[in-house]
């Protein structure tokens, strides 16, 4: 009996987990959402430039990898996790489950208009119809084209060698500290004697 209280606790726990996945991607839908402000100054054309250049540049494909990787870790990692030591430990189904529900609810809120908005909100700021215009045609020349395949590695790479660099600068900036302070120290410490 107890066993069974047990598990039947165990079973609570992953119906509230599965509560919390719809919860998160209902929050996700409404973030999207809310975050898109009114966008009346935009022309039909500039709208229509800036979900060309999104689908044209690829980088809505990384993001929706990184949005399903984030909700794999929020939900499905900490339920998995709960479910050690019960019945459920070995079972394959509620990972399956879980999946299915991210990925479906999450196929279906990336057609959502409130994406589209985001999109026009954020490109909007920074490009007019013209200068996306000018985006479109250097990414579909081969220089373009090589810089949207290698523009990822590029900054990653990039980064490491900045940081790199940066880390280097250790020692150097603790010696421009040290010429700066020591005088200060000495001739303080120097009166208090």
């Amino acid at each position: 009996m107890n066993s069974f209280r047990t598990e039947s606790k165990k079973h609570k726990s992953v119906a509230r987990y599965f509560c919390c996945l719809c919860s998160a991607l209902f929050s996700l839908t409404f973030c999207l959402q809310s975050w898109a402000g009114p966008l009346d100054h935009l022309s039909e054309t500039h709208k229509e430039l800036i979900l060309e250049f999104v689908n044209e540049t690829g980088y809505i494909g990384p993001f929706k990898k990184e949005v399903r990787k984030h909700y794999h870790e929020l939900i499905v990692v900490p339920t998995l996790n709960s479910l050690q030591g019960s019945i459920f430990e070995k079972d394959a189904k509620p990972r399956e489950l879980m999946d299915e529900a991210i990925d479906s609810f999450l196929a279906q809120a990336f057609e959502e208009p409130s994406l589209e908005f985001v999109h026009y909100q954020i490109f909007s700021q920074y490009y007019n119809e013209t200068e996306i215009r000018e985006l479109l045609t250097f990414y579909r020349t081969d220089i373009g084209k090589k810089t949207l395949d290698q523009e990822s590695q590029l900054f990653e790479d990039w980064q490491k060698q900045r940081y790199k660099w940066a880390v280097g600068l250790r020692q150097r900036v603790n010696d421009a500290v040290a010429e700066k302070l020591d005088p200060y120290i000495a001739g303080r410490l120097a009166e208090v004697e």
